[in-house]
């Protein structure tokens, strides 16, 4: 897993950002929780930034791969500083 100190980094073409910040939600939580696991372990030529919050995201193993990065993010959904930090935290590039 690595640890983007500055998410704003032009990322290599293959790289997915995933709003992962209800990962411990029941509904789309629960969902997230059991594709993006199986997502990341079946592309490995595709990178990953996971944004949510880093301390819960860290704590689960399939966020350790080479192909991982946990980018930290706690701005509550439908918020005006949602929309103002995933302009500043999704890495360019990424789809």
């Amino acid at each position: 897993m690595r640890t983007e100190a500055h998410p704003g980094a032009v990322l290599k073409k293959g790289t997915i950002a995933v709003d992962a910040r209800m990962i411990e939600a029941s509904g789309i939580g629960t969902c997230v929780a059991q594709w993006l696991p199986r997502l990341i372990a079946a592309r490995p030529d595709l990178d990953f930034a996971l944004l949510g919050p880093a301390l819960v995201l860290r704590d689960l193993p399939w966020t350790h791969g080479s192909n991982v990065r946990v980018i930290g993010l706690d701005a509550p959904i439908y918020s005006l500083r949602e929309q103002i930090s995933l302009l500043h935290c999704i890495p360019r590039g990424a789809d």
